[in-house]
């Protein structure tokens, strides 16, 4: 919305920011889930590759790319997931939330699903709101932004409490 009012039309730099963003939190579900960590990097090559055939095939990469924040949505609930079945099975857990990676993987989820709805609607959206119903939608993203600071928040205020006993390494 921004680049819309000062009439800037390359979104570029979002969209490559996109990709840094998808690289930077596939890395902390690295460190979280040590076993899977070579799978996060192939997923991510996976991922650079898409948003490259996406930005030459369906979206030019000057355009607010959907698809690539769709599929990261997408993933990054299937991290979340994963991380908290492994949680489940790896962890003597007597109160989760006392434990500051479960809240990470809580704030992704709920963040990343809520942004799967809004990222699926946008392409269609943006085409037929007006400016200002465009800043109302972002005002929704920010929004879901408020409510995944909050709980990265709650995440840290328990970080020197927790309560659980670790099998294995420090994560799983």
């Amino acid at each position: 919305v921004v680049y819309q009012y000062s009439g800037y039309k390359n979104n570029a730099i979002p969209n490559i920011f996109i990709v840094i963003e998808f690289g930077l939190i596939s890395y902390l579900f690295g460190l979280m889930i040590q076993s899977w960590k070579t799978k996060f990097w192939i997923i991510f090559g996976g991922y650079i590759l898409f948003f490259i055939v996406n930005s030459i095939f369906w979206q030019s990469i000057l355009v607010y790319q959907s698809n690539t924040r769709t599929l990261e949505s997408l993933i990054f609930l299937g991290y979340g997931f994963l991380y908290l079945k492994r949680l489940k099975k790896g962890l003597s857990v007597k109160q989760p939330v006392f434990y500051t990676p479960f809240w990470i993987a809580v704030a992704f989820i709920i963040y990343y699903a809520m942004l799967l709805i809004l990222s699926s609607m946008d392409s269609y959206l943006y085409s037929v709101l007006t400016l200002e119903g465009k800043a109302v939608f972002w005002m929704m993203r920010s929004c879901l932004d408020i409510i995944k600071y909050g709980i990265l928040m709650k995440a840290l205020l328990v970080s020197g409490k927790e309560e659980c006993t670790v099998y294995g390494t420090v994560y799983l």
